[in-house]
Formats: structure tokens, C-alpha cells, sequence
């Protein structure tokens, strides 16, 4: 049996930056997270009724390895990067299901 891990992290971007967050966040976290081992899935989405609000949507085999994700040095450095573009601090979410 294996648990998967989910996390969801959304984003308000302040209306006129959509573009720049698109770029930032596909070359700082999308691409470099999507080659870390463990790392199922790691997705940028766009809401269809708010172009300025956004979702990363992340799958990892383990905790452990969402765990060694989250301690990486480019993490913090890329949230420092995107902060101005991002209206209210986004929301972070964490979820697990078995997997038989």
C-alpha cells in the first residue's frame, strides 16, 4: 500500500502581472520541482472565471519526499521572487489518500 501526498497552493496575482507570474513561476518552481525525485506531478493552472487566480498542483510518492521539496534553498527563493506579484499570501493545503 502507498500513500500519495497532494498539495494545492492557490494564488491571487495582482491582475496586471498574470503574464510575469506564468513566466516566474513555470521557470522557478513548475520545471525544477517537476525533475525532483519523488515528484508525481507538479502543475500550473489558471481559473477559468479569474485569469488572475492561480493553482500549483503537486503530487509526490511520499511526505519524505515532499518534505525534501519543501527544504530546498530555490523554494524560498523563488516565493521571495513571485511575493510581489502575489495579491494575499496564497493558500497552502496538504493532502494524502492510500493507494492500493
Amino acid at each position: 500500500m502507498t500513500t500519495r501526498i497532494y498539495g494545492v497552493a492557490r494564488f491571487a496575482i495582482w491582475p496586471a502581472e498574470t503574464a510575469e507570474f506564468i513566466a516566474l513561476a513555470t521557470r522557478l518552481l513548475v520545471l525544477p520541482t517537476r525533475q525532483e525525485a519523488g515528484c508525481d506531478r507538479y502543475q500550473r493552472v489558471q481559473n477559468i472565471d479569474d485569469p488572475s487566480r492561480f493553482a500549483l498542483l503537486e503530487t509526490w510518492i511520499s511526505a519524505a519526499d515532499l518534505a525534501t521539496d519543501l527544504a530546498q534553498p530555490g523554494q524560498g527563493a523563488a516565493l521571495d521572487e513571485l511575493r510581489p506579484l502575489i495579491a494575499p499570501p496564497p493558500l497552502v493545503e496538504k493532502f494524502c489518500d492510500t493507494v492500493d
